[in-house]
């Protein structure tokens, strides 16, 4: 009915109100920065600890065992349309160590999926060597392409087990708890270091 019109019309603009009082500025979430880690059984190990370094951010994780780099770059093209400002990319411990030049086109992928807008900040190799070849060439790779781009980040993963061998298993690739925890809060401070 026609006198109904006035309080339905005061209903909708209280409503409105309360709906730009709620929201922040920007109509974004009340949450923080978001986050996505993609990798491998390091990434899997590194999980629940990273929240704790991380409060307030969004985190998701899409990590397997045994995954390779090329195999994880493809599960991030296929998110493309999805990708957040920040990215932790733990890939290239599961990769042929012989395979050095392959893995660098592979990084600059990865870059070039992500471009200019979005932060990477990607842990270096520690692994012995396998198939008679050190990673000393990826992680070389690593490094020559994160000179070259400021939202490149690289957590020396290698360094940090060398000067904590008491971190690493047996198998010289996965870590203690205290080196999961270590590793988490690397990657946060890599993170909280990404260019704004």
């Amino acid at each position: 009915s026609s006198s109904m019109a006035p309080l339905m019309r005061r209903a909708v603009f209280v409503l409105a109100v309360l709906f730009v009082v709620v929201l922040p500025a920007g109509g974004g979430s009340a949450i923080g920065p978001s986050a996505l880690v993609i990798g491998d059984s390091l990434a899997q190990g590194t999980q629940p600890y990273l929240a704790a370094y991380l409060p307030g951010w969004r985190l998701r994780h899409v990590v397997r065992v045994g995954v390779t780099t090329a195999e994880g770059v493809d599960r991030m093209r296929s998110l493309t349309g999805r990708l957040p400002r920040f990215l932790v990319v733990s890939l290239g411990t599961n990769d042929d160590p012989r395979l050095a030049s392959q893995f660098r086109g592979l990084v600059r992928s990865v870059m070039s999926t992500v471009g200019n807008g979005r932060c990477v900040v990607w842990p270096n190799i520690a692994r012995p060597p396998t198939r008679g070849s050190s990673y000393a060439r990826h992680n070389g790779a690593l490094a020559a392409e994160a000179r070259s781009r400021s939202n490149l980040r690289i957590v020396d993963w290698a360094r940090m087990t060398r000067r904590h061998p008491e971190w690493l298993q047996v198998d010289g690739v996965h870590v203690t708890p205290a080196g999961y925890r270590a590793r988490a809060a690397a990657l946060a401070r890599a993170l909280a270091d990404c260019p704004s």
